[in-house]
């Protein structure tokens, strides 16, 4: 979540510099990097929904485990 937030102040900083500039070559350049970053946030959210569909599943496999063991 801590990238995300760092990629994220990035991210505007990039579009703020984006819009000032009038150098099609560094807008160019700065284009790229917004991409990049877009993509890496992106990444990041899924990598944090796999995580929080495993430990869902873990926790359901432990429940499952527990209630056979206390019925057996």
């Amino acid at each position: 979540m801590e990238e995300i937030k760092i990629t994220k102040e990035k991210l505007v900083e990039l579009k703020q510099i984006y819009n000032i500039t009038t150098d099609t070559q560094i807008q160019h350049d700065i284009y790229i990097k917004i991409e990049k970053a877009e993509s890496e946030i992106s990444s990041n959210k899924d990598k944090i929904n796999k995580l929080k569909r495993n430990v869902k599943y873990t926790q359901n496999c432990r429940a499952k485990k527990f209630k056979i063991l206390t019925e057996n």
